[in-house]
């Protein structure tokens, strides 16, 4: 037999374990219904969601092409001065940020040793002038006595002749000087019939030829003399420096850098089509938003071929009159604008829509229902494209949110732009 207090426990344990089952039981059925509900609000706020549009009314307007351009200053020059030959710098005449003029000295290299080779090779040319003269005036001379001897000769060998026919010489006599005159015709014509180059004997020709490459030489000396001393090939600024007096330059180093900035230009890069719009002395404004300046500028330059590293035409702006704040380096940008037709319907290129290779466009219709229409496009630009047929003037053309709508899908328009 249980003990009362047993039995109690027991009723206690059973009366809580019904309570704790009929609460989650309460507790499930709301959970149930407060989804349910929360459901029923979800699709009733989407069955009623709608897509919000902005929307053009349309009207005939100018339809340009517009050609955007954007490119860096270059100044009219940047030339680097490089030496030719090592050696010591013994003068530096100009700093960073020094303005010269086109010949100025700036930079000189030590010319002991260029000077002693140029006066050296100087004259080793005046000695072979020399020879060259000498052996011209020995020429002529020799050829001039081997010919008088060699007449001279001929008149005694004839007299020799008829003195032996006469018996008045021995046959060795005559033949002693039918000797002579063999020689004196011999050194006559080993002149007077020697090779000749242009006209000229060749022992005088060799002479001047030698002549003629010491004149080359004491030039190519007088050059390397000059190449020491740099001068400004024309004016402009010191934008870089890397020498000092008394340093080592090898040869071939960058001693400095001069910037021609009474000019600047700049290259575009433009693409097939708008290269064969744009005409050399077209007027360009050219912002440069660096320093909040516009310039104008003048077409000099469309490329005739497409560059192969851009695959684009290259279009030059020369500006025609650069401010004092302008300089190399800044970006500019600006845009071209060629009249299209001067009066047409246009919309943004984004508005018309293709599929199966038609195009078609959303109409706001009655009770703001998106209506799909068919339209056929003409000429085009950068951002818009012409409709030839299929809108007409005054209808109102959904601009965006194009991939939400069906036809006779109702929508929102946007209350800054709702008619």
């Amino acid at each position: 037999m249980l003990r009362p207090d047993f039995t109690q426990a027991k009723n206690y344990i059973l009366q809580h374990k019904l309570l704790s089952l009929l609460a989650i039981c309460v507790i499930g059925i709301t959970l149930t219904l407060g989804l349910r509900h929360l459901s029923n609000q979800s699709t009733s706020k989407k069955a009623v969601m709608k897509p919000i549009v902005h929307t053009q009314v349309v009207s005939r307007r100018p339809l340009y092409k517009i050609i955007n351009l954007f490119g860096q200053l270059k100044a009219k020059a940047q030339i680097d001065i490089v030496n030719k030959y090592a050696g010591i710098v013994d003068e530096i005449n100009v700093d960073l940020g020094s303005k010269v003029q086109a010949g100025d000295i700036l930079l000189v290299q030590h010319l002991d040793d260029a000077r002693a080779e140029m006066l050296k090779a100087k004259a080793r040319y005046a000695e072979a002038g020399a020879n060259a003269a000498t052996t011209d005036v020995s020429y002529s001379t020799s050829l001039t006595r081997y010919e008088a001897d060699y007449k001279l000769a001929q008149v005694n060998a004839e007299r020799y002749r008829k003195l032996y026919a006469q018996g008045a010489v021995s046959k060795s006599e005559l033949d002693s000087m039918e000797q002579t005159l063999a020689n004196k015709k011999a050194q006559y014509d080993a002149l007077a019939q020697q090779e000749s180059y242009d006209g000229t004997p060749s022992q005088v020709y060799r002479q001047e030829q030698i002549a003629a490459r010491r004149e080359q030489e004491y030039i190519i000396a007088q050059n390397k003399y000059h190449d020491l001393i740099f001068k400004a090939p024309r004016a402009g600024i010191i934008t870089y420096r890397d020498a000092e007096v008394g340093g080592y330059a090898p040869a071939g180093s960058r001693l400095l850098t001069l910037l021609d900035d009474s000019g600047f230009t700049v290259d575009c890069d433009i693409t097939e089509a708008e290269a064969a719009s744009v005409t050399v002395g077209t007027q360009v404004e050219l912002k440069l938003e660096a320093i909040g300046e516009i310039c104008r500028g003048t077409v000099v330059y469309v490329s005739p071929v497409r560059s192969r590293e851009t695959n684009k035409f290259t279009l030059r702006i020369r500006l025609d009159e650069p401010g004092s704040n302008v300089k190399a380096g800044l970006f500019a940008k600006g845009e071209l604008r060629f009249l299209q037709k001067p009066s047409t319907i246009y919309l943004p290129k984004n508005t018309v829509l293709e599929r199966d290779g038609k195009y078609f466009v959303y109409v706001l219709g009655k009770g703001n229902k998106a209506l799909k229409k068919p339209v056929t496009t003409g000429a085009s630009n950068n951002e818009s494209i012409e409709i030839v047929q299929g809108v007409k003037i005054g209808e109102t053309v959904i601009l965006d949110n194009l991939a939400r709508l069906r036809d006779g899908m109702v929508v929102e328009v946007a209350k800054e732009e709702a008619k």
